[in-house]
């Protein structure tokens, strides 16, 4: 049996990669107890994604208020992977 800080390591780095394969450079926030787990950047386009993996539950209505309030003050954009196999 996996636990869940292995589990939700390997899909974050499951996302990681996919986002890596879409151009994006990513940088993830290893052993943060944070909202945000990976921030995706294209060079090209200057995109910016925040985003929270979810391997085993659902984002809070609070930590989604806090994350549209970033994506307001920065002007990135804001995904929620989650995987509730």
């Amino acid at each position: 049996m996996v636990n869940n800080p292995i589990k939700g390591r390997k899909y974050e780095w499951k996302i990681r990669d996919r986002w890596r394969a879409k151009g994006y450079y990513v940088v993830r926030s290893a052993g943060s107890k944070g909202i945000i787990d990976l921030v995706a950047i294209n060079p090209k386009t200057k995109k910016i994604v925040l985003i929270q993996c979810k391997s085993y539950k659902l984002s809070k209505p609070k930590e989604k208020r806090i994350l549209d309030a970033l994506n307001t003050l920065t002007g990135s954009n804001f995904t929620i992977s989650a995987s509730l196999e």
